[in-house]
């Protein structure tokens, strides 16, 4: 027999739920805008609505999201004030948890009606577009990147390799080359590595040479890198993009057909926290995120051959759970790591087999399951 008293429980905790639904339900996206017109950057007073932001609101999330557009240097000062902005947007949804995300871009649905909406990129000679990224830099991304791309190849894949790091390429270094692509029929010709099909930033501009360039360059030079090259047939492209959540990887979800996302991590708590913001936002862009990559996650001493961990421990395991993403491969820190990515020599086309060819191969075959319609 129910007991009365849980009954009443039970029916004071639903009447508490469906007034926190009711609440939410009559803040209306106005109301909301009119409060963050209101707000004001501690560090100057300047007013919120006199800065050239666009807010975007997602009310289905759970967090909700506000995603505000603009430029680069707007952008980056706003971020600076991310906890007091998110305490003044909790004044008014005082019921459920808020997430802020900065972006240099317009996003595409708030564009005039005048301007022309941004299509994806055809790549009909190419099966696969996978991205390597991560939300810090000096995770082992590259290495990561052209490994995986050795391996699959090594599998029997037809495989390119393109370096969009715009402003840190690894490329050039990490596979020994220094050549300008030829051109032939208006067309940039890919640079072969060993069977490789691949292309890079660094192969244009000298080593010691900076890269300026705004959020429309950089878009401007995917669509190049991947429309005017004469990429071959290829069953995956393997993308090396760079660190954070920025022009690149709003570019690459607006414009490219791309497969899937692999995002690179090590076990600190740093590397963590920026590679859950990477992993939120390709979901937030609708891009599938195939699953973790723990870099560094252990070392071995090379004198007892011990292995111990200087970047803690269990951290990708955790990150995997919390995001329920799957954790691919932990792969260990090594010397010979170092001194292959320097002679321009992937570790991975050595003929010894190590525990970090293991970790890749790991990486390969869940590619090969999950994609495999697609070979």
């Amino acid at each position: 027999m129910v007991c009365v008293h849980e009954t009443l429980e039970f029916i004071f905790e639903l009447l508490i739920y469906l007034f926190k639904f009711n609440t939410m339900a009559a803040i209306n996206k106005q109301a909301l805008q009119t409060h963050l017109d209101a707000f004001k950057l501690p560090d100057s007073g300047v007013l919120l609505s006199t800065l050239p932001i666009q807010t975007h609101f997602q009310w289905e999330a759970d967090p909700v999201r506000l995603i505000f557009f603009g430029d680069g240097p707007t952008i980056r000062m706003l971020s600076h004030h991310q906890q007091a902005l998110k305490n003044h947007v909790l004044q008014v949804v005082r019921d459920r948890d808020v997430q802020l995300i900065f972006s240099s871009q317009a996003p595409p649905q708030q564009e005039s009606n005048q301007k022309k909406k941004v299509e994806k990129i055809q790549l009909p000679y190419i099966k696969n577009v996978v991205a390597v990224a991560s939300g810090k830099g000096g995770v082992g991304k590259s290495t990561v990147a052209v490994n995986l791309a050795c391996a699959l190849q090594k599998a029997g894949h037809r495989v390119g390799l393109l370096d969009l790091d715009i402003y840190g390429p690894s490329l050039p270094t990490m596979l020994g080359l220094n050549q300008e692509p030829k051109r032939e029929g208006g067309k940039a010709i890919p640079v072969d590595y060993h069977g490789l099909a691949t292309l890079s930033v660094g192969y244009l501009i000298p080593a010691d040479k900076a890269v300026i360039w705004r959020g429309p360059l950089v878009q401007k030079m995917i669509q190049q890198f991947l429309t005017e090259t004469a990429w071959p047939e290829l069953d995956y492209l393997i993308l090396d993009t760079p660190p954070g959540t920025g022009d690149v990887h709003l570019s690459l979800a607006q414009m490219v057909p791309l497969s899937g996302v692999l995002v690179v991590t090590t076990p600190q708590k740093l590397s963590l926290i920026d590679a859950e913001k990477s992993v939120e936002m390709y979901e937030t862009l609708n891009i599938p995120v195939f699953g973790l990559i723990e870099n560094m996650a252990d070392v071995e001493c090379p004198s007892c051959h011990h292995s111990f961990q200087i970047f803690d421990q269990g951290g990708g395991e955790f990150l995997s759970q919390k995001k329920q993403v799957p954790l691919l491969a932990s792969l260990s820190m090594s010397k010979s790591i170092r001194e292959s990515a320097d002679r321009g020599k992937p570790l991975y086309e050595q003929s010894e087999q190590t525990p970090f060819h293991e970790g890749i191969d790991k990486i390969v075959t869940y590619l090969e399951n999950i994609l495999s319609q697609n070979v």
